[in-house]
């Protein structure tokens, strides 16, 4: 905001000044109004920042939800009041810092600004979208996630559901169940209710089948300025280390929402038992024999 009452004060002065004429005043504005349009962090939030309160990854973000991929998609749905948010994970460029961060720190860690959309969905719509964006999943034999031949720009980071997947099902078929973040489920076979949804422009180009008769609007929003207004306004917050938006996809390796740790821990115990139950059963040495 500095800046703006800086050039308050320069066109104070001008006015007053009588050897600068009102031609020069009528040049400024003009210039003014271009730094308005293609500066926005000089004109609207000048020296303004926000604070992180922890560091946001953008870790394994190809695959699977990642910190910042998820307070980016909460930032275009808190932005445009939209009842989802999805963001694709080839927009995530770098990790966001723990601290202070101006508008300059949060468009750099963004590839590109692109504008936020809005499209209204069935939940048939966004089960058949959010096939897509697993569809790259490769799991190996043991049905852990292949990292590096399944990283894909188009994977969707979620903001507004929570999603159980199975990546060891066929392609097309692996969404189980999607539901809002309030719980309530979401019926992927009906096409009566709908749900306004803030995109990227980019996931049109990414997924030009599914949106090619799709009525999609302009916001008038940059996934930017959603970013560094959610921010500034301290609603950077991620999820508790076992809280997930999507339910399958851990790039450790989940096997039907399991995790393999669990696995392990049952099968550990089934061999415990089974080797009791084997020795209860073998009759006592006898030296008589």
């Amino acid at each position: 905001m500095s800046e703006i009452f800086s050039i308050v004060k320069i066109l104070i002065i001008m006015k007053n000044n009588t050897f600068i004429n009102l031609f020069s005043i009528k040049l400024l504005v003009p210039i003014l109004m271009v730094l308005f349009v293609f500066c926005p962090s000089i004109c609207i939030w000048g020296s303004s920042t926000g604070t992180v309160e922890y560091l946001l990854s953008t870790e394994n973000c190809g695959i699977d939800e990642s910190d910042l991929g998820e307070v980016l998609s909460d930032a275009a749905k808190y932005k445009t009041k939209a009842d989802i948010a999805l963001v694709s994970s080839g927009l995530l460029y770098r990790n966001l810092l723990a601290g202070e961060a101006d508008y300059n720190e949060i468009s750099s860690v963004i590839t590109s600004d692109n504008e936020i959309l809005l499209c209204s969905m069935t939940g048939e719509e966004l089960k058949n979208l959010l096939e897509c964006s697993v569809s790259h999943l490769k799991v190996t034999t043991g049905d852990i996630i292949d990292e590096e031949a399944s990283a894909f720009d188009g994977f969707l980071q979620i903001s507004g559901l929570c999603v159980v997947c199975d990546v060891s099902a066929p392609t097309g078929e692996r969404i189980i169940s999607v539901s809002t973040d309030d719980g309530d489920a979401i019926d992927t076979s009906d096409n009566s209710d709908t749900y306004m949804v803030a995109i990227t422009d980019e996931i049109t180009d990414l997924y030009p089948d599914f949106f090619e008769n799709k009525l999609v609007k302009r916001s008038g929003k940059t996934i930017t300025e959603a970013l560094f207004e959610y921010v500034e306004a301290g609603r950077a917050v991620v999820l508790d280390d076992d809280e997930y938006r999507m339910t399958g996809v851990r790039s450790k390796g989940i096997l039907f929402g399991i995790s393999p740790w669990i696995f392990v821990g049952v099968t550990a115990v089934f061999i415990v038992v089974g080797l009791h139950r084997s020795r209860s059963i073998i009759p006592p040495y006898s030296s008589d024999i």
